[in-house]
Order: structure tokens, then sequence, then C-alpha cells
């Protein structure tokens, strides 16, 4: 699936705060997000 986008969380997951793994989530919805308004074909 050459197409496929891919959105890229860093890692580790693991041991982060709760605050931390909602910064991580926040930085890879962005281009998530923008790759939707921009009519996902």
């Amino acid at each position: 699936m050459p197409d496929l986008p891919l959105f890229v969380v860093p890692h580790p997951i693991g041991g982060l705060s709760r605050e931390e793994v909602e910064q991580r989530a926040d930085l890879a919805f962005a281009p998530l997000l923008e790759w939707i308004k921009g009519g996902a074909r």
C-alpha cells in the first residue's frame, strides 16, 4: 500500500507521565487532522 500515510508517535511510551503521552498524541494528531481536512482520497 504505497499511498498509505504513516503517522509516527515517538517511542518509548512506557514510563512517561500521562501529560507526556498526551503531548506526543497531540503532536501525532495534528498531521492526521491536516491529512483528513486535505480531502483524504
